[in-house]
């Protein structure tokens, strides 16, 4: 999945939503693959990608700024994972893609 317009810069006044829910057994494991910008605010309240585990409302967390290298890797304690991705009007920036894929349950511990 990946934010609108990428690898160019998104769109203001952007609200994408993504909701992965898997089979019982099964949790989603999502890599934010770099180089990843968004802008960035104190706080990350303009422009922001959100991450939570969707089954504990547990937000893991919120994304904003630029990173050029590495990732970031995040799986949920359950079955589903939810991705709330915001801009504002103003400055924008390139985006991002995550990729994600699905792990039995006893495989992989929640970061």
């Amino acid at each position: 999945m990946v934010s609108p317009g990428y690898p160019r810069s998104y769109p203001p006044n952007s609200f994408c939503y993504w909701h992965l829910s898997l089979p019982s057994g099964y949790r989603p494991h999502l890599r934010l693959v770099a180089p990843f910008s968004i802008e960035e605010t104190p706080g990350c309240l303009l422009d922001f990608l959100d991450i939570f585990d969707t089954d504990t409302s547990l937000r893991l967390d919120r994304i904003c700024g630029s990173h050029d290298s590495g990732e970031r890797v995040f799986t949920a304690s359950l079955n589903s994972m939810t991705l709330v991705f915001v801009s504002d009007v103003h400055i924008g920036g390139d985006g991002f893609q995550a990729i994600w894929d699905a792990g039995l349950s006893d495989k992989w511990t929640v970061n």
